[in-house]
């Protein structure tokens, strides 16, 4: 009985973690932007991570590296997933 108490704490602790449940508005255009151009070199982080300040911040981190590596988003692509992560962010 511990044994199985301690393993769904465990489990419950570690979904708690793991993260925050169902993508927002997972069948609007703007999700399909940022799900289309976020993941091609890393998994999806979760709107909800950081607060819209922090993603701006983050956003210009990754328009740097992605104009090093010749891969830039348009301008507008950038006004999408900036507007996504903010109406979603925490």
């Amino acid at each position: 009985m511990i044994l199985l108490l301690g393993g769904l704490l465990l489990a419950a602790g570690l979904s708690a973690c793991s993260g925050f449940g169902k993508w927002p508005e997972q069948d609007s255009s703007d999700y399909q932007t940022f799900a289309r151009l976020c993941s091609g070199c890393h998994n999806l982080p979760h709107p909800g991570r950081h607060t819209p300040e922090q993603w701006d911040s983050m956003l210009a981190l990754m328009k740097n590296i992605m104009d090093q590596r010749k891969m830039p988003y348009t301008t507008d692509e950038l006004k999408v997933i900036r507007a996504y992560l903010h109406r979603n962010a925490r």
